[in-house]
């Protein structure tokens, strides 16, 4: 019996090994492609619990409405994506704004995408602009619109890209 456990175990190991060996044995930009690749993430710290009272649920709408704008396959794409788009360090594409309710708006005039924090740091959503849903004649101008009025200047379409 205490052999056949020790065999069990020995190949148990062996395999973890075996198949995890290339997470150790890569470059660093491949380390954190797939730690990043492996974060579970608790949306009851990260995102807003929104009019359903519950962070998870909130997520899960945002996912089902947004996710596939953005080609992702589960939710955990989708709010590792929407993490790494609204922390710091900033791409420099990415223009942020203070909304009239104190909010602060994520925008990237580039891959038009959209996000938006409360104060206390809990993503509210995050998605894809289009002027064909928002009814603005562009993405700037949308962006340009929900920021406080004197909070910072505003976004230009016309800056050389």
């Amino acid at each position: 019996m205490n052999r056949t456990i020790f065999i069990i175990v020995g190949s148990i190991f062996l395999a973890l090994i075996t198949f995890g060996a290339d997470r150790f044995y890569s470059s660093d930009k491949n380390i954190q492609e797939n730690v990043q690749s492996v974060i579970i993430y608790d949306t009851s710290r990260i995102w807003s619990r929104g009019p359903s009272g519950n962070a998870a649920v909130n997520a899960t709408k945002h996912f089902k409405k947004h996710g596939r704008d953005f080609g992702f396959k589960t939710e955990q794409e989708y709010v590792a994506a929407a993490v790494k788009f609204t922390n710091e360090p900033l791409s420099p594409d990415v223009l942020t704004n203070i909304q009239k309710d104190n909010d602060i708006a994520f925008y990237n005039p580039r891959t038009a995408e959209y996000a938006v924090k409360s104060r206390s740091g809990y993503i509210r959503t995050y998605f894809r602009l289009n002027p064909r849903i928002h009814g603005y004649a562009s993405n700037t101008d949308y962006f340009n619109a929900q920021a406080k009025v004197g909070a910072q200047p505003t976004a230009n379409d016309n800056q050389s890209k």
